[in-house]
């Protein structure tokens, strides 16, 4: 049986055993959508992440800054904190190959659930900047308009995201 061991490079025997036998057929797997394309993916989130940093990075200038910001503040910092926890969630399982993932509820991981409460917050803040857009930007200039335009962006993006990866769906 281990006669090639200690033979020469090349005496083993060259062949194999056929495959088992399989019980069933599987079937080929569906092709993605385009939306599930990792292109697709990377150029939500990049825009997200873009658009989010745009806004934040705008309010440098006081010019640009929108009179009643505290909801779009709350957009931003949730879709940040939902953006990196669940990257570093799925970093987690990954990293620890799915075996310790804590205590449960409602079938789900604690951090996942606070990453979804977030999620929730987000677009809550999302719909509230959108329908309140006459009173938010009363009064606003042209800069505090470009970024209520980025903030709602990335809040859309964000909500897609989120929708891609679970964080919104019950």
């Amino acid at each position: 049986m281990g006669d090639w061991v200690k033979g020469l490079p090349g005496s083993a025997g060259k062949h194999s055993d056929e495959p088992a036998a399989q019980a069933h057929s599987v079937p080929p797997l569906a092709p993605q959508a385009w939306w599930e394309s990792p292109t697709a993916l990377l150029v939500l989130f990049l825009g997200t992440v873009f658009a989010l940093l745009g806004y934040a990075f705008t309010g440098f200038a006081s010019a640009w800054r929108l009179p009643r910001a505290g909801v779009a503040r709350v957009l931003v910092t949730t879709a940040a904190t939902g953006i990196i926890g669940t990257i570093a969630q799925v970093l987690y399982v990954a990293s620890t190959r799915a075996t310790s993932f804590g205590p449960l509820l409602f079938g789900r991981t604690l951090p996942w659930l606070a990453l979804q409460v977030i999620a929730v917050c987000a677009v809550c803040s999302l719909i509230y900047l959108v329908a309140r857009r006459g009173a938010i930007l009363d009064g606003a200039g042209k800069g505090a308009r470009v970024r209520w335009v980025l903030v709602v962006v990335g809040g859309v993006g964000f909500t897609l995201w989120a929708l891609y990866w679970g964080l919104l769906l019950p």
